[in-house]
């Protein structure tokens, strides 16, 4: 079986500097290598004008659906926490043979955000088949539909457009998580999702993610002897 993960991003988080580059990028890489995944960075040089970024992701995940069984994609601000969990082990055996995607419930945001019945496009899971990509071909259009014209700039944007329209016609292909930490939060146990910071917050909870004796195990479960990064 052969997994990839992807992410991506532009602007400032496509810098040497930013926190998603010194941080998020080598310890999803280490993941990935530590459970011989491919592990795909698109680093943007421009985006769509006519709608917000985070749309980025649909054509992303898209151009990215081939040569593989799977696709595990997660936003610039979200990274594997505990390398011993396998996406195999802990999220394939909860979908059922009609699922080509999974998502955890929209809850994970500390209680700021409860939403048990919709999705959290953050982070989630395909399945290479032609019905995924017709799926995703057809959630990339929502913003050019008059009915869904305020997805193009709401936020969360995507995540609107595939709630409002994508899983109400195709619930059935859509697994939803509702054990939510495994796939995101700010305290997620398999992959964390730090999207309730910003700017200097979201940099201190990444490096110190980074620094965590969490992720001192994680480099020894890879072989991986490094320096910390000190705290600036």
């Amino acid at each position: 079986m052969k997994i990839k993960v992807c992410q991506f991003v532009y602007g400032d988080l496509a810098k040497p500097d930013s926190w998603f580059s010194k941080f998020v990028e080598p310890i999803n890489r280490m993941y990935c290598e530590t459970h011989g995944h491919d592990y795909v960075v698109d680093r943007l040089d421009t985006i769509r004008p006519d709608r917000g970024g985070h749309w980025e992701k649909v054509p992303h995940i898209l151009g990215n659906l081939f040569a593989c069984d799977y696709l595990f994609y997660l936003d610039a601000d979200a990274v594997f926490y505990n390398h011993l969990f396998a996406i195999e082990e802990e999220l394939l055996h909860r979908w059922e043979p009609h699922h080509l995607m999974m998502f955890s419930t929209d809850c994970a945001e500390e209680c700021n955000r409860w939403h048990p019945y919709n999705i959290n496009s953050g982070v989630g899971l395909f399945r290479n088949m032609q019905e995924t990509r017709d799926i995703i071909a057809e959630w990339d259009t929502v913003t050019d539909m008059p009915e869904h014209e305020g997805t193009r700039w709401s936020y969360p944007s995507d995540q609107a457009g595939f709630n409002n329209y994508i899983l109400p016609k195709y619930q059935d292909r859509v697994k939803l998580l509702k054990n939510y930490y495994l796939m995101n939060g700010f305290y997620g146990t398999f992959v964390r999702h730090i999207f309730s910071a910003f700017g200097k917050d979201r940099y201190k909870a990444f490096e110190q993610i980074y620094n965590s004796p969490m992720m001192a195990r994680n480099r020894k479960l890879a072989g991986v002897v490094i320096e910390t990064i000190c705290c600036l």
